[in-house]
């Protein structure tokens, strides 16, 4: 595995869920060669799943949710 790899975990809170991505990452992922990315979805979890819903499932889910994080 390239050490550039990266694994994104979409998450609803902003606070507490990207402390147990990261918990979680030190247990399980410990010895692996990629980068994890949190990303809180917030509020937007919603619109998020309704969005990806509506494309059905063929969009780009880091595209979106940084579209979604710069407005």
């Amino acid at each position: 595995m390239a050490s550039k790899d990266y694994k994104a975990f979409i998450v609803e809170g902003e606070a507490r869920e990207p402390l147990i991505i990261d918990n979680i990452s030190k247990v399980f992922f410990a010895h692996s060669n990629f980068k994890i990315i949190t990303l809180p979805a917030g509020e937007n979890i919603y619109m998020l799943w309704k969005r990806l819903k509506e494309d059905d499932f063929d969009t780009d889910i880091i595209e979106v949710k940084t579209i979604a994080l710069l407005h």
